[in-house]
């Protein structure tokens, strides 16, 4: 079985897949795993959650609890553990203290489908660089931080356009009318030019169509063609949420409840997304919205 060459991030999700799927087969809830283990019950949480970077010493322990004896799949764990603690691209950058944001680039570098509303300005994947440095300025940013976080967007775009990976975007049309200073006329025209890449769709909602679920703030949903399951990231002004399947990360509460309610939350917002396409305009008839704007606003 060969270890596949993903990032640490979900290097990391994959081993916990795994650890979950093999105590879920036992039929042993997280507190029966975590007493046999003598772990406290928050450490077997945040191993299950991959909250932790899973030593090795800790994985040989919870294979030999679970009676794991093939070893080449030993093997493809234990080089997934090690591919979890090393540090990612995104690391050479200077990020906020958000783990979930950070845990968001991680899974945002391999994953094969993007889905992401903004709300009130453009989404950053699709930000030109005036325009993503004008934003950050107006967010607070100053000096060195702009052209950290003006780097950091460009990496993201450069990964995403190396790899081709499907994107779908709804834009606001209160996104397309705010003047972000003299950004905006190329910031539109951008947003036209990356309608022609196969892998891009952008699609808009005007005022006329009313309110809809992207109201409720700013949202990305990834997917993955390998198994894992999709990742929400909900963003808010302090701090991010990121919300993952099944076999993902839990929080406080009972474990299994919470990761019920979190596969709900999932679902919620692919739903609400598609009921978001839905209104919006088709993929030509947006290009020609966008293009009336830039004529109305230059």
């Amino acid at each position: 079985m060969k270890s596949p060459s993903y990032g640490p991030v979900v290097q990391r999700a994959l081993l916990t897949r795994d650890l979950v799927r093999m105590r879920q087969s036992r039929k042993e809830t997280q507190q029966v795993a975590a007493r046999a283990l003598k772990w406290s019950l928050s450490k077997f949480i945040r191993v299950e959650g991959g909250y932790v970077r899973l030593s090795q010493a800790d994985l040989e322990y919870l294979l030999r609890h679970y009676n794991i004896t093939d070893e080449e799949y030993i093997k493809y764990l234990s080089d997934l553990a090690e591919g979890g603690r090393k540090r990612g691209w995104w690391d050479n950058y200077k990020l906020p203290a958000d783990k979930a944001f950070t845990d968001y680039i991680g899974y945002e570098t391999d994953a094969s489908k993007i889905e992401i509303t903004q709300g009130a300005n453009i989404p950053g994947l699709l930000q030109t660089g005036p325009y993503m440095r004008a934003i950050a300025a107006a967010y607070g940013a100053r000096g060195d931080a702009i052209d950290n976080i003006a780097a950091l967007r460009k990496a993201r775009q450069d990964w995403a356009a190396s790899r081709k990976v499907e994107q779908i975007y709804i834009l606001d049309e209160a996104a397309l009318r705010r003047r972000v200073g003299d950004t905006t006329p190329d910031q539109l025209g951008h947003l036209i030019r990356l309608t022609e890449k196969p892998n891009i769709t952008i699609l808009t909602i005007p005022f006329d169509a009313g309110p809809h679920f992207g109201m409720k703030g700013p949202f990305a949903i990834l997917g993955f063609d390998f198994g894992l399951d999709d990742v929400l990231y909900l963003e808010s002004a302090r701090r991010g949420d990121l919300i993952i399947g099944p076999g993902g990360q839990t929080e406080q509460g009972d474990p299994e409840d919470v990761a019920a309610a979190r596969v709900d939350d999932v679902a919620d917002y692919k739903a609400g997304f598609q009921s978001m396409i839905n209104i919006a305009l088709d993929p030509p008839d947006s290009v020609k919205f966008i293009e009336r704007v830039i004529r109305q606003t230059s």
